[in-house]
């Protein structure tokens, strides 16, 4: 249930930009590497799995599979859905960045996206190559789009997120074709 100062500061929210009062905000925020974080946790976890693959004895056979899979997920995690992750939260910023028309960061963000897209692409090489083409041609063309500050830049924009959003909606199927 929502408390009373949610609901009271919502509607706070709602009365003031229904008085045309609202005003565009913003401020520097720290550099958050909840990405960083992520790989250290995946990192960490890898290693105690291994650690516990080592120590079990010869006849625990059922024990070995269930532990081949977890290290193959993880791989997965650190390998595949991170960077797409990173590239989609980075396409993000780079329309919410177009959308206070702050061009020169928004295309900052979109080669942001754009990098970590092609390495993670690199690395995976066969279908990965495939299926993460059209997003990258999407943030190449939002980013003449936004660079040329044409018309259609919003919705190129939205278009590159919503491509990337698809790469972590079939991540699993892309990740084990290889």
């Amino acid at each position: 249930m929502f408390s009373r100062t949610v609901i009271a500061g919502c509607a706070g929210l709602l009365l003031l930009v229904a008085c045309g009062g609202w005003k565009e905000v913003r401020m520097e925020l720290p550099e958050l590497n909840s990405a960083g974080s992520l790989r250290t946790e995946i990192d960490r976890a890898l290693r105690e799995v291994k650690e516990a693959q080592a120590a079990l004895s010869p006849d625990a056979g059922k024990a070995r599979q269930p532990l081949a899979a977890a290290v193959e997920s993880l791989h997965r995690l650190a390998d595949y859905y991170v960077p797409v992750l990173i590239a989609r939260d980075a396409a993000y910023n780079a329309y919410r960045l177009f959308q206070l028309r702050d061009n020169n960061a928004a295309v900052k963000e979109i080669d942001v996206a754009a990098d970590t897209l092609a390495k993670t692409a690199e690395a995976g090489g066969g279908a990965l190559n495939k299926t993460v083409q059209e997003p990258l041609d999407a943030l190449g063309e939002a980013k003449l789009a936004v660079t040329g500050d044409r018309p259609e830049a919003g919705q190129t924009l939205q278009r590159a997120v919503y491509l990337l959003n698809g790469l972590i909606v079939k991540g699993g199927l892309v990740a084990r074709e290889e």
